[in-house]
């Protein structure tokens, strides 16, 4: 059973790992494509 445990909790470090991976991936892209808002810090701030 621990070995289980040990492969499902690999497996969602992976996915999550691929998750980050992918948004970064978007990222990069949607700038590149100059989709992408731009506000100032002090309105970023205040929307935290």
């Amino acid at each position: 059973m621990i070995v289980f445990y040990n492969h499902l909790k690999e497996l969602y470090r992976t996915v999550k790992r691929q998750n980050f991976l992918f948004r970064i991936d978007e990222a990069e892209k949607n700038l590149k494509a100059e989709k992408v808002k731009k506000v100032s810090f002090d309105k970023f701030i205040e929307s935290i």
